[in-house]
């Protein structure tokens, strides 16, 4: 059932069957989070709105943040690099060897683009509050304020180390002096980070730097490796209390790595940026602030399948950081989410009718999926025969009804009804199956194989 559309937020018009509900959407929509979380990437921030790479949290044994940006649609969770703060420091309580460190997340917030996290060190008095959100111009802001939780008329003195991890032991380093920027060649990707560190040390195997931290030193002659260590020394004199650690980090470009460290009123630019979006988007009556979450975090979800594609221009994805490309049955809610939403309009849905239609097989088959990283859209699922729930049909209708495009609807209709033939010819008599010699029973889900559509005496003509 569709939803009953009212004009847009306004800023002094209330969206919420609650008493006291404001507009500022971003924060309301704001989910708490622990370690019990059952995908890390449920939690990530992309670099830029319609970029492909984004971070999500580290293993929560370690404090810090994977950076994937791969093309390739995988449940697997294999970031091209991996950042984590505060494992090591030297010295430990002897002032002779290095500490593994250990702490716990007091607290974890998740904002659109923005994550909070309250780290609390155990085995020294150290605080870290974190923010990790995209920087407003593109890149990842990572900005650790360090507090002191021990005696205060004692010094701390302490190295405290960054441990960036490469998905092969291959990266290049290059290092400029003067802005503390470190370029490094990841494969066929670059990859830039600003950091005000002390030392960095950079490592084709763990053992070596463990080895070289007990004498407490670092060493970076290797030509490539696969472990960037930073040092980060914290020394906080009698009743200082604060030290700010900042990172900027872009797979884009070194311009923006650098934005990204310097940024200043993240959160504020932040939000102000999605609540402003929100506020173009249809709304209802809501029965309940959860329901009116609930359609927000919706909304959210959307833009975070945002992507400029070299091919295709703006486009929405499937469901993004899983899926990455298009699928036939989500084709109803393409319709929908592009229709209402004034970033993205109809004529997303346009070229999504256009992909799938293209590439159809000269028997009428329409592929299942495309995929980003396909040299042909299609090609992958075309071998095996498995379609979806054929709405293209209803789609082009809709679409229809919004834009009155005559000249798409007229070129789409000959794949259509070829795409009708073919479902028709591909199931026999008992309505199960029949592709490639194999008979799918009727208990197959629906969701795997073709649906099942009853032949009537004016299936041929329609």
């Amino acid at each position: 059932m569709e939803i009953t559309l009212e004009k847009p937020i306004m800023k002094k018009q209330a969206v919420s069957a609650n008493k006291g509900a404001s507009n500022n959407i971003w924060s309301f929509v704001k989910e708490d989070f622990d370690e019990k979380l059952p995908r890390r990437t449920a939690v990530f921030i992309k670099e830029e709105d319609y970029s492909l790479t984004f971070a999500y949290p580290a293993n929560f044994g370690s404090f810090g943040w994977n950076l994937d940006n791969r093309e390739e649609t995988t449940y697997d969770e294999s970031p091209i690099v991996t950042l984590a703060f505060g494992d090591y420091s030297f010295p430990d309580l002897t002032g002779k060897k290095p500490a593994r460190n250990t702490f716990y997340f007091n607290k974890m917030e998740y904002f659109p683009s923005l994550v909070r996290r309250e780290v609390i060190f155990s085995n020294f008095g150290l605080e870290v509050q974190e923010t990790f959100c995209q920087s407003p111009q593109g890149g990842f802001c990572w900005h650790l304020d360090l507090t002191r939780k021990d005696f205060p008329h004692n010094e701390l003195n302490k190295k405290l180390y960054a441990v960036v991890t490469f998905d092969t032991d291959g990266a290049r380093l290059k290092h400029r002096t003067s802005a503390r920027i470190l370029e490094l060649q990841v494969r066929d990707k670059k990859f830039y980070l600003v950091s005000e560190f002390s030392r960095y040390g950079f490592y084709k195997h763990f053992d070596d730097f463990l080895t070289d931290l007990s004498q407490n030193r670092l060493s970076n002659k290797a030509a490539t490796g696969k472990y960037l260590i930073l040092e980060y020394a914290v020394r906080l004199k009698d009743m200082e209390m604060k030290k700010a650690v900042r990172f900027g980090m872009s797979f884009q470009s070194r311009s923006n790595a650098v934005a990204a460290f310097t940024a200043t009123g993240m959160a504020d630019k932040i939000r102000d940026k999605w609540n402003r979006w929100f506020s173009t988007l249809p709304t209802k009556k809501f029965l309940s602030s959860r329901d009116k979450k609930a359609y927000y975090k919706c909304w959210w979800v959307v833009r975070l399948n945002y992507l400029k594609h070299t091919r295709w221009g703006k486009v929405v994805l499937e469901a993004f950081p899983v899926y990455r490309g298009f699928w036939q049955w989500s084709i109803p809610a393409a319709e929908w989410h592009s229709r209402y939403n004034p970033e993205i309009g109809p004529a997303f849905l346009k070229k999504l009718m256009d992909l799938f239609l293209e590439y159809q097989r000269p028997d009428g088959y329409v592929t299942h999926a495309i995929y980003l990283d396909e040299k042909v859209p299609g090609e992958r699922w075309e071998k095996s025969n498995i379609i979806q729930t054929p709405h293209l049909p209803w789609v082009a209708l809709r679409y229809f009804n919004v834009t009155q495009d005559v000249k798409s609807l007229k070129s789409w209709y000959p794949r259509l009804v070829k795409y009708y033939h073919y479902i028709n010819d591909s199931r026999d008599k008992n309505y199960s199956i029949s592709i490639s010699g194999r008979s799918w029973p009727r208990s197959i889900p629906g969701w795997i194989l073709p649906p099942r559509f009853k032949k009537s005496p004016t299936a041929k003509t329609g």
